[in-house]
């Protein structure tokens, strides 16, 4: 692959890790925030539906496996843009959800619970990424690798109930 080759697929990477990146963040925040209201409209409800959906560890996983299915070329390649995926939508997540900030001003967090916070959460994102984008790329060749969604469904239920 040349240089301009390269470089053309980390323009593709940046622009898909904006706009879905930035998508996903989106939903998510929203997800968080739903109102409880036993009345919506059609569109709202499809809008929650899907934002519950992206808001999960197997709709991050999948968006994971996409970019290493779609940008890599090798297992470690496709394990760094998997991550970089994950991390930079994560951090998108904390952006656009310090604006929807329900929370009173009387509440402080100290500076150990905010690191303890992003460590749990880059964390955790890091390693899906690198195993989203690892699944991802050994797709083209092991199907049976989808394996692991159901994995990630029952490791979501464990954590968050029915």
């Amino acid at each position: 692959m040349s240089e301009k080759d390269k470089q053309k697929v980390w323009i593709k990477f940046i622009i898909y890790t904006l706009v879905v990146g930035g998508i996903v963040a989106a939903f998510s925040v929203m997800s968080d925030h739903l109102p409880l209201v036993t009345s919506m409209t059609t569109p709202e409800l499809m809008v929650s539906y899907v934002a519950i959906m992206l808001n999960s560890l197997p709709g991050w996983f999948i968006m994971a496996m996409f970019v290493g299915y779609v940008f890599g070329t090798r297992t470690r390649q496709a394990a760094c843009f998997g991550s970089l995926y994950i991390i930079s939508s994560i951090t998108m997540y904390f952006v656009i959800g310090h604006f929807y900030n329900d929370q009173p001003d009387s509440v402080v967090w100290s500076l150990k619970d905010i690191i303890y916070i992003f460590i749990t959460w880059y964390g955790a994102s890091v390693v899906g990424g690198i195993v989203g984008g690892i699944v991802g790329f050994l797709f083209i060749k092991k199907p049976v690798v989808l394996v692991t969604l159901p994995a990630g469904l029952l490791l979501q239920l464990f954590l968050n109930g029915t």
